[in-house]
């Protein structure tokens, strides 16, 4: 069935309602640190984030299977969620994203005082719990801070990341042959020396853009994929589209120093929805 989309004008901006999916959309910035999911299904406190979000692109939900189904497609920065959805629990959504979204964060917003959810926000490691009424001023804080809390937290694993593969480069045994991937008769990857080599011209990698060549080189015509990409070079385990928002920036880097070797020459191909394959 075709998707029914229905689009009108509000207050300026537009609004976009995805019948099927049953995701609202509100225009606005597309980066990860501005990307907003609400799953909530009261009216005021609704219009209340809308009014509070004005800033940021912000989807809305109103049930778990919906928030779960949009957070499997799209990068999401922050969650803005209640323990209850209609007669569903609120807070199976925030077990699904501490254990698929590392580097989403939560903030639990409601008018309900139960006791056993405040409990599993605690052991969930919730970033912030807003019981209602909240002012505008201090959910607008909280979601900024929170925002870049996780931005923050993101780069700091990244860091260590590299720090990480930059010591294990130092200790790695220099006359190990299998440190050598000879692709053809020209080009050839060396691992000790973070280099791709095209007959007599050279170019070195970091050692994270270098583990990406690698590995999507090495994978003899398969597509590699960007889960497959941030658990082997990065060390997360998380989504399509979240390892898609983390690798990405690295592809982009790896790209533009192969074309000093191959110019134009189209050698890593982005295979939409599946992930990146090397042209021989």
């Amino acid at each position: 069935m075709n998707r029914l989309v229905f689009i009108m004008k509000l207050r300026g901006r537009y609004l976009i309602s995805a019948y099927q999916a049953k995701v609202i959309f509100f225009e606005g910035k597309v980066d990860i640190m501005h990307h907003i999911l609400i799953a909530r299904d009261e009216p005021i406190a609704i219009a209340t984030l809308r009014e509070t979000l004005s800033d940021y692109q912000v989807a809305l939900v109103k049930t778990v299977t919906d928030a779960q189904h949009y957070l499997s497609m799209n990068p999401v920065g922050l969650v803005v969620l209640d323990i209850q959805l209609g007669t569903e629990n609120g807070m199976t959504v925030a077990r699904h994203i501490r254990e698929n979204y590392p580097y989403t964060s939560i903030v639990i917003m409601t008018k309900h005082r139960d006791i056993q959810s405040a409990i599993e926000a605690v052991n969930l490691s919730i970033n912030a719990y807003l019981l209602e009424p909240v002012s505008v001023h201090h959910l607008h804080n909280t979601i900024t801070d929170q925002l870049e809390q996780m931005q923050e937290r993101k780069q700091r694993d990244i860091l260590a990341q590299h720090m990480r593969n930059a010591i294990a480069n130092v200790y790695t045994d220099e006359s190990d042959t299998t440190a050598i991937l000879q692709v053809d008769d020209q080009f050839s990857l060396n691992q000790n020396l973070l280099e791709a080599r095209l007959g007599q011209q050279s170019i070195q990698f970091s050692p994270i853009q270098f583990r990406i060549l690698w590995k999507i080189v090495n994978a003899d015509g398969e597509i590699v994929s960007p889960p497959e990409l941030t658990k082997d070079v990065l060390g997360y385990e998380v989504g399509y589209n979240q390892a898609s928002d983390l690798i990405k920036g690295h592809i982009s880097k790896v790209r533009n120093k192969l074309t000093l070797l191959f110019g134009k020459q189209e050698k890593i191909r982005n295979v939409r929805g599946e992930g990146y394959l090397w042209i021989y």
